[in-house]
């Protein structure tokens, strides 16, 4: 078996158990790429429930879980855990990036599935993990560089995540991802059909698979290797027929 194959015995078994053990499963972070796959497998194993969680809107990496309170009759738990990773002395500290943070993370010995996004911002970052390997990033993470920081652990319920956005507006003469992608990434539309062709593009978590997908207001369009959009809306017609549109990407 190949690793796609792989991934999607995994979810298959993890479906089962939930549904017959009558228990939440679920798998470590996922890809985008490994998110689609599961799309493929989705009418074998609706009777799980299966729902992806990242810890905050619009998570890149994700989990998958299984189960649901409606079908098991108690609550799911929270597999994933956000941490605050801020320089001790911020007015010393490097400019760190997010691979500067994933770096320190995966030199301790840590697997990337048990890591999901890392938000870099003025003042530090926030690191999504599995539950389980939260205390050993707690008491492990106390330089990123050559710089000293604290690392703590941020109720939800507490979190204010908002993403920077960046408005791109422009004019397309049909709403076709590859029209849509060439706008939001200043791209041609060659370059656009190649990223599409080669799977590299996907609508809210599913892969795109044509040039001439439709796309709606609200989706989230993402680029392996280039970043994600919202398209947000259509704000009028242009004499000549041309649609006025709006993206934010995500910064």
């Amino acid at each position: 078996m190949n690793e796609e194959e792989l991934l999607k015995k995994r979810m298959m078994e993890l479906a089962q158990k939930s549904y017959h053990q009558s228990i939440y499963t679920h798998t470590s972070f996922l890809s985008l790429a490994e998110q689609a796959i599961y799309y493929e497998v989705e009418r074998e194993v609706e009777y799980a429930k299966g729902a992806f969680l990242g810890g905050y809107p619009y998570a890149e990496r994700k989990i998958l879980m299984f189960g649901s309170e409606e079908l098991l009759g108690y609550p799911a738990p929270d597999p994933v855990v956000c941490l605050r990773i801020q320089p001790i002395a911020p007015k010393y500290s490097e400019k760190l990036s997010h691979r500067d943070y994933l770096g320190a993370v995966l030199n301790l010995g840590m697997e990337r599935e048990c890591i999901g996004d890392i938000l870099v911002d003025e003042t530090g970052a926030y690191l999504f993990c599995m539950e389980h390997m939260a205390e050993f990033l707690l008491e492990e993470i106390s330089k990123i560089r050559h710089t000293l920081v604290t690392t703590k652990p941020v109720k939800k319920m507490n979190l204010d995540i908002r993403p920077q956005l960046k408005p791109v507006e422009g004019f397309v003469n049909s709403f076709r991802l590859d029209a849509i992608v060439s706008l939001g990434f200043s791209l041609s539309r060659k370059e656009s059909a190649v990223l599409i062709q080669g799977k590299k593009v996907f609508i809210n978590g599913r892969l795109a698979e044509t040039n001439g997908k439709a796309v709606i207001e609200g989706d989230i369009i993402s680029v392996r290797g280039m970043g994600k959009m919202i398209f947000s809306n259509i704000r009028g017609q242009s004499k000549k027929g041309r649609h006025s549109v709006l993206l934010h990407r995500f910064v």
